[in-house]
């Protein structure tokens, strides 16, 4: 494993405000004074004080299968989400337990309108037959009717507005090249 160290550095001063060793593969996310990073030893998202990196809480997958994290951690005001090599989590920021899964691992990414993208090696998510990209409504949990098919393994994918561009090792979406 790569280890590696979260650090909080200080531009005003040139110095480090606090540092944590361990294994963080992944850029992490802040929101209101807290730094969320995925850790894969031990395997779990933390959510840091980001004064002096003081732990506050850290959730675990219960399921032995997730193994690595995958993704960066994404937020909304309030969930973080995260995946791991078996499946991404909407994590709740208040209660720290999970509030839904979804049998598909990859890249995430989220839209202004409330769709989760996930962009990875996949063929079923939730019972729906989709290649490698799936969007999800976030309000209802539900995989949305959109099915690019994209015809090799996604990367990477951002989405902005009405455009989600994807990255990866694929020659065509829906058929097209």
């Amino acid at each position: 494993a790569i280890g590696n160290t979260l650090i909080n550095f200080r531009t005003d001063t040139d110095s480090i405000a606090w540092q944590q060793p361990c294994v963080y593969p992944t850029t992490p996310a802040y929101k209101d004074g807290v730094v969320y990073a995925v850790n894969q030893n031990p395997l779990r998202l933390e959510a840091r004080a980001e004064t002096d990196g003081t732990l506050l809480w850290w959730w675990t997958p219960a399921n032995p299968a997730d193994s690595l994290f995958v993704s960066e951690v994404l937020l909304t005001d309030n969930l973080a989400f995260v995946t791991t090599t078996r499946a991404t989590y909407a994590i709740d920021l208040a209660t720290h337990l999970p509030v839904f899964s979804f049998p598909a691992s990859g890249k995430l990414a989220l839209s202004a309108n409330g769709v989760l993208y996930i962009g990875g090696s996949f063929a079923m998510v939730n019972g729906a037959f989709r290649i490698n990209l799936a969007a999800l409504d976030l309000q209802t949990g539900q995989v949305l009717p959109w099915d690019p098919q994209a015809d090799g393994v996604v990367y990477d994918i951002v989405a902005r507005g009405s455009s989600v561009v994807v990255a990866g090792g694929f020659t065509s979406l829906i058929g097209t090249n």
